[in-house]
């Protein structure tokens, strides 16, 4: 599809309100173009524009829009409509094409046209002015998405903005609420009924150890409570 790119987008806003003052021209061609004002050669593009609007027919000669945005006063929601009709491709894969960042745009216009470059910055310049100038309706989000099907075609950089943004809601999703635990104490009931059951008690082993003493020993009870100072430590230190 060639889409418009007008090289001076302030020409489109001087034209639109040249348009809507003046009678309907019985042609619409460089001719008319100068007798406006617009006598320099890029402004030439500004033809182009009025046809891919659909505010002049093949035969150069101006359509009904024109003739309605005339009676109007230079409406803006005409001029929104006709921006939606000229750009349906557009607006039926991003239905909020008239607020899309320049970037995604520039992608758009490069992938389904010939424009390259400085040429596809025009593109998307002259679109974007065309949008600040005309209203649309409230509810054209909704009539595009009824009328058409979802395209399967989307740029690569507005999937890894939907990817990062799913990934997200996955991430949270995952993530539950940490529940504070309940701290039970000697006095709560339920730790006082099952305590016996649930809660491991403590075993203590009583060991009996006889310990052979020679006789002499006997006879020296000073030397025997150290022998018996001796092994109590021994044993502390082993448990």
């Amino acid at each position: 599809m060639n889409f418009p790119g007008i090289h001076n987008p302030g020409s489109i806003e001087t034209l639109l309100n040249k348009i809507s003052s003046i009678e309907v021209p019985k042609l619409v061609d460089e001719a008319y173009l100068r007798d406006i004002g617009f006598v320099r050669d890029v402004d030439i593009r500004l033809l182009d524009m009025l046809a891919f609007l659909g505010f002049t027919c093949e035969d150069n000669t101006p359509a009904k829009i024109w003739n309605d945005f005339i009676e109007s006063g230079g409406n803006p929601l005409i001029l929104g409509q006709a921006v939606l009709t000229a750009y349906e491709p557009l607006f039926k894969e991003y239905s909020d094409a008239a607020d899309l960042e320049s970037k995604y745009l520039m992608v758009y216009f490069t992938d389904n046209s010939d424009d390259t470059g400085q040429e596809a910055a025009y593109v998307t310049l002259t679109f974007k002015v065309l949008c600040d100038l005309a209203e649309f309706p409230e509810e054209k989000e909704e009539l595009i998405l009824e009328e058409h099907e979802p395209v399967d075609e989307i740029t690569e950089e507005a999937i890894t903005e939907i990817a990062e943004e799913v990934e997200e809601e996955e991430v949270a999703d995952e993530i539950e609420p940490q529940v504070e635990p309940e701290i039970i104490t000697e006095s709560t009931p339920a730790l006082q009924e099952t305590e016996a059951a649930d809660i491991p008690t403590e075993k203590k082993i009583k060991i009996s150890i006889c310990i052979d003493i020679d006789d002499d020993l006997e006879d020296d009870p000073d030397l025997k409570s150290k022998l018996f100072v001796l092994i109590n430590k021994k044993l502390n230190e082993n448990n």
